[in-house]
């Protein structure tokens, strides 16, 4: 079993922290309850620990805007706020997706697995697939065709480190696949959006996301 190094790291300490936490963590703007954990893990490829910050990102306004409307969020990857009145389909996707659908998706209750590679990472992705398989169907997407749950999985050239999850007002960020904390977030915020719903979102991957 992963022994837990430290568990708990207050917002005064963080902001005195250099090095790769400094990095990490250069959006804190809005932020509560950050925690940042270390594991004797393996951490992935170009880091040197296994680093797992988590925090809750309170969300001030949940209004819907035109799609593709100019939207800025305080924190990368976004978990709350304002969002386009559109919802990106609960899928994978090989490309960027907008963070204005993809925070409407939260808000019904979907989780996000992001990555950033700078070269290709096909086991990565790879083991996000198995991570989405692992947790199984949702019953509220029996009506959806070849939907098996609420979670999604896309690149995002914007991260500061090589994983990072996102459902409704939370956020998860890693050096690592530190498996156990995965699953305690996961289980523990998927489906909590303050809405409830499954289908009928867009895929803008073959249409265009904003054309």
């Amino acid at each position: 079993m992963n022994q837990k190094l430290f568990t708990l790291v207050t917002v005064t300490a963080l902001v005195a922290l250099s090095g790769c936490y400094e990095s990490r963590l250069a959006s804190v703007n809005g932020l509560v309850d950050i925690r940042v954990e270390t594991y004797d893990a393996e951490p992935l490829p170009g880091e040197g620990v296994c680093e797992v910050f988590t925090a809750n990102d309170p969300a001030e306004s949940r209004t819907h805007l035109e799609v593709c409307s100019p939207l800025e969020y305080e924190t990368t990857p976004a978990s709350s706020g304002d969002h386009f009145g559109v919802w990106a389909d609960f899928q994978e996707y090989e490309s960027p997706v907008p963070q204005g659908f993809l925070v409407h998706s939260m808000e019904h209750g979907g989780v996000v697995l992001y990555y950033n590679c700078p070269d290709e990472c096909p086991e990565l992705v790879e083991a996000l697939r198995s991570i989405k398989e692992r947790f199984g169907p949702d019953d509220g997407c029996e009506s959806v065709p070849d939907v098996l749950n609420r979670i999604i999985i896309a690149p995002n050239p914007d991260l500061d480190v090589p994983f990072a999850i996102t459902a409704w007002e939370r956020v998860y960020r890693a050096t690592c696949l530190h498996e156990p904390s995965i699953n305690e977030f996961m289980e523990r915020h998927y489906g909590q959006g303050p809405e409830d719903l499954c289908g009928g979102g867009f895929d803008g991957e073959d249409r265009g996301w904003c054309n």
